[in-house]
């Protein structure tokens, strides 16, 4: 159904392409987050120093429109 809404109106991207890498940039450096770090943030935490599913505040800066930290 959208996809036709997006053919019908002129925004539809249709490629053969596929991106180079996709995904998290952390997940990209580091390997994937485990399961339950990304399902049931902000309760149980990620162990890993860089990860974003370590930051409890991260909820709530993202909630604002403010940018993840670097690190």
């Amino acid at each position: 159904m959208l996809f036709f809404w997006d053919v019908l109106f002129g925004t539809a991207l249709i490629t053969c392409k596929y991106p180079p890498a996709f995904g998290v940039e952390d997940d990209l450096r580091y390997g994937r987050e485990r399961w339950w770090a990304q399902l049931f943030f902000p309760a149980f935490r990620s162990k890993r120093e860089t990860s974003e599913f370590n930051d409890p505040t991260l909820w709530f800066r993202r909630f604002r429109g403010e940018p993840a930290p670097n690190r």
